[in-house]
């Protein structure tokens, strides 16, 4: 292998700016009127998949879609749509099913030279964590994570031939297949876990054997609160690494981990509820809290904490000032509630629906991972593919 300063270049190779191997051109910095019916823009927010994702585009006029579409910039099957601003390398691809449509801010347009790069293969180098890097270097000290038309031209890729370009796509695509299948299984079972919430957490399904009727409760009858107090984390910044998690009820949830030996809450399960947001999670795990700000919730006598933590997700809170909830007022929020029998196996449908849903999240985890690995070794050269006789 000979060598470039970034990797090193294996047998039979080329290195290569991006501007060699492709017409790059910026997007249009126009701000277009938008309207309900016209043509669609895509901006960042449409290159999440391997394809542009034109389905909740906006929509502009013609007069503008012809201004924005302007010199090279009309997108055409093969071509890629890039962010370089905020996401900074997201890019998909346009296909042959696209209607008409024009870039929006924040994108760029890469155009592969038919004879020099494959547009799957330049995809995948692109979300490369060799590429990655570059893009770190680029933007390191600038405040704003934004790349320039003459950066994204200067990043260097290596290429094998087009032959060996098309056969290592087709091996990543199989793992994009997966995951693409893999993520749509999972907003479907989504999708029915919400409707079954829906319909049997407040009575308007009931499983079969339940006759009994459902009557009214307070939270504050179900749940018993503690302060969190004494299970707060002594360090100020949580370890990437420990044996019990540190935890808080927002989006986070796990900020980190922790070796303290003492303060750690055990009696699980339990509800954590943000005192602030009134966002809550169920925890069935040793853990301690980051957040004085957090309630503690368990389930009194004749209360299944699943149930009434599921319900609790459907109830539509109004946050006024920031204060503390809880006590003066979300524990209050009264509900209908089947007797505890009914609770418990409603509760057990919806862990089985999620324990579902969680069983196809690690094998989405794991098709990412396979995916990476596979990348590492395929757009580097360190893994050879052999080409199918009579493509060379």
């Amino acid at each position: 292998m000979t060598e470039t300063k970034v990797v090193p270049i294996p047998r039979g190779w080329t290195s290569a700016s991006i501007e060699g191997v492709c017409l790059v051109v910026d997007c249009k910095h126009v701000t277009a009127s938008f309207v309900h019916q016209g043509f669609p823009v895509a901006s960042i927010g449409e290159l999440g998949g391997r394809f542009v994702n034109l389905y909740h585009a906006p929509r502009t006029t013609r007069e503008y879609y012809m201004l924005l579409t302007e010199g090279a910039r009309r997108p055409r099957p093969g071509d890629l749509i890039m962010s370089r601003n905020a996401t900074v390398g997201r890019v998909a691809r346009v296909s042959t099913d696209h209607p008409p449509f024009a870039m929006g801010q924040d994108v760029c347009l890469l155009r592969p030279k038919p004879s020099a790069c494959s547009p799957q293969f330049l995809q995948a180098v692109l979300q490369s964590p060799a590429i990655g890097r570059q893009f770190e270097a680029m933007m390191a000290g600038s405040t704003f994570k934004r790349m320039n038309v003459q950066q994204i031209k200067k990043l260097e890729i290596l290429l094998p031939s087009i032959e060996e370009q098309e056969r290592i796509s087709e091996v990543l695509a199989s793992t994009e297949d997966l995951i693409s299948t893999l993520e749509r299984l999972i907003a479907k079972k989504q999708a029915i876990k919400q409707g079954l919430m829906q319909q049997l957490l407040t009575g308007k399904i009931r499983l079969p054997g339940f006759l009994l009727p459902w009557r009214p409760r307070r939270l504050s009858e179900m749940l018993s609160y503690e302060q969190p107090g004494r299970y707060l984390v002594q360090a100020s910044k949580p370890l990437d690494a420990g044996h019990v998690p540190v935890l808080t009820a927002g989006k986070t949830f796990i900020l980190g981990y922790t070796n303290e030996t003492h303060g750690i809450y055990t009696a699980h399960p339990v509800i954590i509820f943000d005192d602030f947001t009134t966002a809550s999670k169920h925890v069935d795990f040793d853990f301690k809290a980051k957040s004085s700000a957090m309630k503690i919730l368990s389930a009194r006598t004749g209360a299944n904490l699943r149930f009434v933590y599921e319900r609790m997700q459907l109830i539509d809170f109004p946050l006024g000032d920031h204060k503390r909830h809880w006590i003066s007022e979300y524990s209050k929020q009264e509900i209908l509630v089947p007797d505890e029998p009914e609770q418990a196996a409603i509760a057990e449908v919806l862990s089985d629906s999620e324990a579902e849903v969680a069983a196809l999240r690690e094998r989405l985890s794991k098709a990412k991972a396979v995916k990476q690995g596979m990348m590492q070794q395929l757009l580097t050269g360190r893994t050879r593919l052999t080409i199918k006789e009579g493509a060379a």
